[in-house]
This record gives C-alpha cells, structure tokens and sequence, in this order.
C-alpha cells in the first residue's frame, strides 16, 4: 500500500467500557486519534439526532432524490418525534467528544407480529441509520449496524428488516441485505420518495 493510501486508511479498535457498548477509535491520516461511543441514546441527544437526520437528507439522500422531495422529507421531521423511541430504549447513538455523530433506529417486533417485508416469526426493524456528514463513508454506519445485528442475535431473531433510500441501497447490500421490492413511503398527501423493501436472515 503507498503512502497516500497509507494515510485514507480509517483503523478501528473497540475495547469493551463499563458504561458504553463499546469504544470505537479513529485514526485517519495525520489527524489526531478520535474516540466514539456507542451507548443507548437519552432523551437529551433528541435534538442532536434531529440535526443528523435533516442534515443526511439533505447532504447524503440529494444524490438520488429531487429537491422538492429532499426539502419535504426533511421538512417533516420533528424533534419531539425521536423521544418516544429515546424513552423506550430503541435508538443507539454513537459520540464523539459527547456530541452525537450518528445513530440507529431499532424495533424488536415479537412472535406474530408481521412486516411488510416479510411474516416470520421475530424479526428486527432498522427504522433509520443515518451519519452526521463529516463523519460519513468513515465505518461509523457499520458499527452501528453490527450492534443492532448482535442484539438481534442475542434475541434470536431470525430476519432483519429495512426499508432503505435509494441512497443507502448499496451499503445495506454489502451489510447482507436482499432487495425484496420497491415502493414509495409517503412523506404527504402530494409527495413520496422511493424505498427499497430489503431482508437478512440470520443464523439459526
């Protein structure tokens, strides 16, 4: 490997915490070393996950999504909407310096309860995964995701679930996704973006 690749190389340590889930360590070039943790998110880091959220709209879905609907999409979102999700204990964020970077969105849906992805018996629901953009295309959305794979694990659930943006399509294909189908989640009664319905089963 040469020298300027050398210095793109993004290195991961995660050493286990007391009061996190794990500790995760960037070194990226000449920078300094940077620590993230993931830890489940409080009703405090509300407004910071909807700084993320509108931001990776606008930054990250534009690439396949038109303007009107960006503006719509990320117009829609609320600050209040995440506490609920907070409260209940469904959201992992990750932090840097204590200020939330990125964050994940999980539902556990239990034995007989179905989706629109599929009908077996427990399955786990990323509702949203979504990065601060100076801090995506680093490994971050990984992380997160492989943290919601483990306690899906933990609660033998045997399919993962997600309705992905078009922009996302490729990275939950490489976290081991399959494209079901495609249909449009309504943001109002004029506007909808596209959606990719994708599973992953897990080991039995």
């Amino acid at each position: 490997m040469d020298l300027e690749n050398a210095k793109r190389k993004t290195i991961f340590n995660f050493p286990k915490t007391k009061n996190s889930l794990l500790i995760l360590t960037r070194t990226q070039g000449k920078m300094d070393n940077a620590s993230c943790v993931l830890e489940k998110g409080k009703i405090e880091d509300a407004e910071r996950i909807y700084q993320i959220h509108t931001s990776a709209i606008k930054q990250l879905c534009s690439s396949h999504y038109g303007e009107k609907e960006i503006s719509l999409w990320a117009g829609k979102q609320k600050q209040e909407k995440y506490v609920p999700f907070l409260e209940s204990g469904d959201m992992i964020v990750a932090k840097k310096n204590g200020i939330v970077v990125g964050f994940v969105h999980h539902i556990h849906h239990a034995k007989g309860i179905n989706t629109e992805q599929c009908s077996d018996d427990s399955k786990m629901e990323i509702k949203g995964l979504f990065i601060d953009p100076g801090f995506a295309r680093h490994g971050l959305g990984r992380i997160l995701f492989q943290e919601v794979e483990k306690i899906a694990v933990e609660k033998d659930v045997k399919v993962m679930t997600v309705s992905a943006s078009l922009n996302s399509l490729p990275f939950y294909q490489k976290m081991g996704f399959k494209e079901v189908d495609r249909k449009p989640h309504q943001i109002n009664c004029q506007c909808s973006v596209e959606c990719v319905s994708m599973v992953k089963s897990l080991p039995k």
